[in-house]
């Protein structure tokens, strides 16, 4: 189960970075990758982009998807540590902030 949980998430990174992703991963228990593979399967079934998010837009989706989760608090802060640590070695939520017109 390990295996493919690893070979899946590493297949939503880019060629550049699969092989830092794929190190981080080997490293993690079934549970935390299967943490990981359900924020990703949530964003898909509700069509959205976590590739083209912000930092804070991520930080609000990761907190959507938490609370939704029946882990104790102190398993699912790890686990949220450890979704946040994946995403940023995917580049996943470094989208820039939209500019507003006329300010500047």
């Amino acid at each position: 189960m390990k295996s493919i949980l690893v070979k899946s998430l590493c297949a939503v990174v880019s060629d550049r970075q699969r092989r830092k992703v794929r190190q981080f991963l080997l490293g993690l228990s079934t549970d935390e990758l299967q943490y990981i593979a359900e924020f990703l399967g949530s964003c898909i079934i509700e069509s959205e982009e976590p590739y083209r998010w912000t930092r804070a837009q991520l930080s609000h989706g990761i907190q959507r998807f938490d609370q939704s989760q029946k882990n104790s608090v102190s398993d699912r802060q790890h686990k949220m540590i450890l979704l946040n640590e994946f995403l940023s070695r995917c580049d996943i939520g470094s989208a820039p902030m939209p500019t507003r017109a006329g300010l500047g």
